[in-house]
């Protein structure tokens, strides 16, 4: 995340691969030709998560309700229903309903003990701070938001909503760039990569490590750290091919005009260029390497001139 996070809350219920995600949308769309009525909770709750990325929230609360209604209680399904449900009330634009939300997440809190869910139900809550009304204009609480996210550490420290939280938690704390605060981070996100080596977010860890340097007006380990998260990136199965273009151009502008490594920035424009040579930025990173080169040989003369040269 240059410095972030993604953004991004996935989605956490019993589905918990995107082969599973597939699976599920296949059940859903194998059962629209079946009477509602003997859909399985399990259908209705695929159903409810298909219907929600395409933005039909009423009928995906419609999916969600109806399985609440079916699963048994206590169950894993129920708990996965009234989070989905509490996720349609928080997430839905427009029409959003905060009090339900809160009320739903709330019970899977209650009801999940040490079930995940109850952890995404804490995170999301604490993230609901940031999406009150009047939060932009009148400024958030920062206290009670740490506070939030602590919560989830606390109660979640190995899992991923515990972790989430950790590492939205550290990015609140540089939007001051005070430079105890930096040095508290840098500490902070030391600690996590040793204590959680098979974390899935260890490249937004190194990417916060980065952006704490860059802060800190230390260019070159900005550098490196940015380097070392790229390195951490996991592999998405379904996508293995990662666009590196966007990685590319900031190492190279970095390189070039922050630390001086020209013969990195070199580097990376040339495989900027090789590799995706219909990228709007080709021709920006041509000029680049050119610029360098008339300065290096303006450089050299002026040197040969003066009998500087070795």
């Amino acid at each position: 995340m240059s410095m972030t996070m993604k953004g991004i809350l996935r989605c956490k219920w019993v589905v918990g691969t995107s082969a599973a995600l597939v699976l599920a949308a296949f059940l859903v769309r194998a059962m629209s030709d079946v009477d509602v009525t003997e859909k399985s909770c399990e259908a209705r709750i695929a159903g409810g998560w298909e219907r929600f990325a395409q933005g039909e929230y009423e009928l995906a609360a419609k999916e969600f309700k109806e399985a609440i209604r079916q699963a048994p209680a206590p169950s894993p399904a129920r708990l996965q229903a009234i989070y989905g449900l509490a996720s349609v009330h928080n997430l839905r634009r427009p029409g959003e309903d905060r009090a339900e939300a809160r009320r739903l997440y709330d019970q899977v809190i209650a009801e999940a003990k040490d079930d995940e869910l109850a952890g995404w139900s804490l995170l999301a809550l604490a993230r609901m701070r940031l999406t009150a009304p009047g939060a932009v204009e009148n400024g958030i609480d920062a206290d009670a938001l740490q506070r939030d996210y602590q919560a989830v550490v606390d109660r979640f420290p190995f899992q991923e909503s515990g972790e989430q939280a950790f590492l939205f938690q550290q990015a609140a704390r540089l939007e001051g760039s005070d430079q105890q605060a930096v040095r508290h981070v840098l500490d902070a996100l030391t600690t996590f990569l040793v204590t959680h080596p098979e974390t899935p977010y260890r490249e937004t860890a190194i990417s916060l490590r980065a952006h704490c340097y860059e802060i800190s007006g230390m260019p070159q380990q900005a550098l490196d750290e940015t380097m070392n998260a790229r390195q951490a990136a996991p592999t998405d199965p379904l996508n293995p091919v990662r666009d590196a273009a966007g990685f590319y151009w900031g190492v190279a502008t970095r390189a070039e005009f922050e630390t001086g490594d020209w013969a990195t920035a070199r580097h990376f424009y040339r495989k900027l260029i090789a590799e995706y040579p219909t990228d709007m930025r080709i021709v920006l990173a041509k000029q680049e390497l050119k610029r360098m080169d008339e300065r290096e040989s303006t450089l050299r003369i002026e040197l040969e001139r003066e009998g500087r040269l070795p």
